[in-house]
C-alpha cells in the first residue's frame, strides 16, 4: 500500500482516538501553503525568512493545520496547510514587535 494511500485511510477512519490537550499561547508567525506536501520546504524558508526580517527565532515546535481532507481523491495541487511556527523575540528588535503586538 502507498504511504498516500495509508495515510488517507487512517484520517478516513472515524474510530480513532480523540484526545483534550493544551497548547500554550505564544507569539507565532504563519502562512497559508497552497499545493502539494513536497513544497512545504519552499514555504517554510519564506516563513522563517519572515521571522528572522523582524528579530524573531523559532522557539518550539512547528505545527501544520490541514484545511483540505487529505484522501486519496484529494489532488496534491489542492491542499491547503497553515504552516505555523513559535517564534521568540530577539532583544534587539524588541520594541518593535511589542509595539506589533500591543505589548
Amino acid at each position: 500500500m502507498s504511504a498516500r494511500r495509508d495515510a488517507a485511510g487512517r484520517a478516513d477512519d472515524p474510530g480513532g482516538e480523540v484526545e483534550l490537550f493544551t497548547l500554550p499561547e505564544s507569539l507565532v508567525v504563519q502562512v497559508m501553503h497552497h499545493g502539494p506536501f513536497k513544497d512545504e520546504f519552499e514555504t517554510l524558508a519564506r516563513l522563517g525568512a519572515f521571522a528572522r526580517e523582524r528579530g524573531l527565532r523559532r522557539s518550539g515546535p512547528h505545527r501544520e493545520m490541514h484545511i483540505d481532507p487529505f484522501t486519496a481523491q484529494t489532488p496534491h495541487d489542492a491542499l491547503r496547510t497553515i504552516l505555523r511556527d513559535p517564534v521568540a523575540v530577539t532583544t534587539q528588535r524588541s520594541w518593535q514587535i511589542s509595539r506589533l503586538v500591543g505589548k
